[in-house]
């Protein structure tokens, strides 16, 4: 690899500015040359600009050598003055021909940087110009995926409106909705027959503290037949209850309700056989006007 002459690193195969007398090769930051330009062949690294002899100022006319011996071998005045005016014109060429050396020089490190820079906007522009082709792409796209959606959901909604104006589908909503009325009635004769479960009891005196239930279950056990606490749902008494002891009014009936695939049959037959008036409280028979014990 080969090292900078300015700071001694090395350098990459394609990276730095070469000398075109030495060939030797430096940093562009070290001689402070820009990326990319291309230097002139009368360029010099810092070594061999070292090396060059220096010169004279060449704003300061000199007369050379041989203006002079030619001004010393002539002895006539008019001739030493005309070779000074040569010499002196020669000067002359000699520092236009310098300024217009450095004006060329300067003009072409003018040329080489402008150049770089018209080279850096123009990657620049064609950057900016795909962005903006690849914008009007997207732009372009946007309307098509808009009227896709907008087809689609045209298309779902119309076949929304053919399946509600299909007969066929028109029947299956009907069906469904004589299933619907059928389960009602179904429900309905249910509950009508939860309702023949239940039974009136009358002729019970009301007394304060009682267990409807108990007495419901008692009377079963006093016409010989024996309910369970499942075969009771709810016994209660029908009405307001009475407010003074000595009311003379009828007691208020017992409302209970049988639940299904009970008893209910056996208790219905006996009050048939023993009769509706007749009802038991603990261990006493009531008839109309007749107590007595229960017959063994």
């Amino acid at each position: 690899m080969v090292k900078c002459v300015v700071c001694g690193k090395f350098l990459g195969p394609k990276e730095g500015v070469g000398c075109p007398k030495c060939k030797s090769r430096s940093h562009n930051d070290c001689v402070r040359v820009p990326v990319g330009v291309m230097v002139d062949y009368s360029w010099r690294c810092g070594d061999c600009q070292s090396k060059i002899p220096k010169e004279r100022d060449p704003s300061t006319p000199v007369m050379s050598e041989s203006c002079l011996d030619q001004a010393q071998s002539r002895k006539n005045p008019s001739v030493v003055v005309s070779a000074a005016k040569t010499c002196e014109a020669e000067a002359s060429n000699d520092v236009v021909r310098a300024l217009r050396e450095e004006r060329r020089s300067k003009f072409a490190n003018m040329q080489n940087l402008m150049t770089s820079e018209f080279k850096s906007s123009k990657d620049s522009m064609s950057t900016f110009f795909e962005e903006m082709r690849e914008l009007r792409s997207d732009l372009s796209a946007a309307p098509s995926n808009f009227n896709e959606r907008l087809d689609a959901f045209d298309a779902r909604l119309l076949a929304l409106e053919i399946a509600r104006d299909d007969p066929i589908k028109s029947v299956e909503t009907s069906s469904l909705e004589q299933a619907l009325v059928d389960v009602k009635l179904q429900l309905n004769e249910r509950e009508q027959e939860y309702l023949l479960n239940d039974v009136v009891i009358t002729g019970f005196p009301e007394q304060k503290g009682e267990n409807p239930a108990h007495l419901a279950s008692l009377l079963g056990v006093k016409m010989g037949l024996t309910l369970d606490e499942r075969d009771i749902v709810l016994v209660e008494r029908e009405g307001a209850p009475r407010r003074a002891p000595d009311d003379s009014s009828a007691p208020v009936g017992l409302y209970n309700a049988g639940s299904l695939g009970t008893g209910h049959d056996n208790f219905i037959a006996a009050m048939e056989k023993y009769s509706a008036d007749i009802m038991a409280i603990n261990e006493t028979w009531i008839r109309e006007g007749e107590i007595g014990r229960a017959p063994s």
